[in-house]
């Protein structure tokens, strides 16, 4: 069987699917619209057959295997369960990554529906300042994590945006996690969507997250921000000992010299991954793209409602996928669309 990769040697074997544009948080850094502006409408989303039929495909023609599901907020999708269960019975590594708001009811079925790696979005231990980054209540999603360590999924990892001034704090956060055997993986913010630099009215998360505590829509990232001497400050501190990841996934891995809980830094921005990059991503309507924030893509869910035949559908779907593996750039410096690109569109 072929395998996938670009014109630069890169092997292409995990694509991440958003299911869904929609979500029940409005997070500074992803969503630039407010209730349901911006969604698209439900008839452009891709069903679940499609998505599989997409998916099967390339599993078929090149051997892609390596799956995450994201969105939007993925357990905002019904039936989200059974896709997972057929991703797994067709062969699937699948992974999801969640805000954690529904999980306290969704992990016990999720689980049993084979889902083995699970990424939850947090920001900050501090439920004031998560209601002023997202909008919502924090207690959900402590609960959701709580029933995700019962759950006993492989592998459960706590996704936090990292800004300036909290490595103090992180310290703190670190220590909840590791409490619970939790991974933590520190994401420097990628310059996506309406996010013109604000430097005053600042509040430190416990993890390293800075925010407006002013008008609720200006809370937007700083531009000042040294994401590798956070990253230093953290390991030095904390006596850390860099590790290999055996995950999926871009970044540093450290842990403690007594072992213990993974602790990853993915600096996207400020040392790039791109020479190691094996992915494309899939967005909820349809849009097969080589990377974050670019401005080409194969238009995937035109093509599968076409009147073509299903062999010529699966076909198209495969020319698809090395096209844009073809298109995939070295590196990600090239952001003109960065500014009229949202992250809730495209799945983080």
């Amino acid at each position: 069987m072929p395998v996938l990769s670009d014109r630069f040697g890169r092997v292409i074997n995990y694509i991440r699917v958003s299911v869904t544009d929609r979500c029940n948080l409005h997070c500074r850094y992803c969503r630039t619209g407010s209730g349901a502006d911006g969604f698209a409408p439900r008839g452009e989303i891709l069903t679940f057959e499609e998505i599989i039929f997409i998916l099967e495909t390339a599993r078929d023609k090149f051997g892609i295997k390596n799956i995450r599901l994201t969105g939007g907020e993925p357990l905002v999708r019904r039936g989200i369960a059974d896709l997972v269960r057929r991703l797994v019975a067709g062969g699937f590594a699948t992974g999801m990554t969640t805000n954690g708001t529904l999980l306290e009811q969704a992990a016990p079925e999720l689980k049993s529906a084979g889902l083995k790696r699970l990424n939850i979005s947090l920001d900050t231990l501090s439920a004031e300042v998560y209601r002023a980054i997202t909008g919502g209540d924090i207690s959900p999603v402590m609960s959701g994590i709580e029933a995700a360590i019962a759950a006993g999924f492989d592998e459960i990892t706590v996704n936090a945006v990292a800004r300036p001034g909290g490595e103090s704090g992180a310290e703190n956060f670190l220590s909840w996690a590791a409490a619970r055997n939790l991974d933590v993986k520190f994401i420097e913010e990628m310059p996506l969507g309406k996010h013109a630099p604000v430097k005053k009215g600042m509040a430190k998360s416990a993890c390293g997250t800075e925010i407006l505590t002013t008008a609720a829509d200006s809370a937007r990232p700083v531009d000042t921000f040294d994401f590798a001497a956070f990253e230093r400050k953290i390991v030095s501190g904390m006596g850390l000992s860099e590790t290999h990841s055996e995950g999926f996934g871009p970044g540093r891995y450290y842990r403690k010299k007594q072992g213990g809980h993974k602790i990853g830094f993915v600096a996207a921005l400020s040392k790039p991954f791109c020479e190691k990059c094996d992915r494309l991503r899939l967005t909820s309507d349809g849009k097969l793209l080589p990377c974050l924030g670019h401005p080409e893509f194969a238009d995937l869910r035109q093509l599968l409602r076409s009147k073509k035949s299903t062999d010529e559908k699966r076909t198209a779907v495969a020319e698809s996928f090395i096209y844009v593996a073809d298109i995939k750039p070295r590196n990600h410096d090239d952001f003109a669309m960065a500014g009229a690109v949202k992250m809730d569109s495209i799945g983080g």
